[in-house]
């Protein structure tokens, strides 16, 4: 069984490495894609406020949850095969599964307002709000007409 074990943290340690090597590639995508100048002022996609560049990065935080969960359900998968413990690896697998849920529903929550709501609605509830600065009233047309 030590033998077992010591295999797993020799593999553990290659694939700790190998994830966090390919986080850290996407996340200088993320970084470069944000840089272009074609990506920053690019217009926004069916007169809504998605643009590009957010959703090339929804697209990268993608692959980057995919590769956290690959990760987490192969460790799972290995502490149940290796362990006395093999609830030890669904827990493994399913925090894996949690924590990429967090990340995700703040990563797609941009995607998903600019998808959802038009343009005009988001500028009316924010005129609508409370504390809202004076005069907003006057600037929320020429507001839309410049997003148009």
């Amino acid at each position: 069984m030590t033998q077992q074990n010591s295999i797993l943290d020799l593999e553990l340690g290659k694939r700790i490495i190998r994830v966090g090597l390919a986080i850290v590639g996407l996340l200088i995508l993320r970084a470069i894609l944000a840089a272009l100048p074609m990506m920053k002022n690019a217009s926004s996609i069916a007169g809504s406020f998605l643009t590009p560049l957010v959703l090339a990065q929804a697209i990268v935080d993608t692959l980057i949850f995919l590769l956290l969960l690959r990760f987490g359900f192969g460790l799972g998968n290995k502490i149940r095969a290796n362990f006395k413990l093999p609830d030890m690896g669904r827990v493994v697998s399913m925090v894996f599964l949690a924590l990429v849920l967090v990340f995700a529903y703040n990563s797609y929550e941009t995607v998903t307002a600019c998808l959802v709501e038009s343009p005009s609605n988001m500028l009316k509830g924010l005129a609508g709000t409370q504390g809202a600065p004076a005069g907003m009233d006057a600037v929320t047309p020429q507001m839309l007409n410049s997003i148009q």
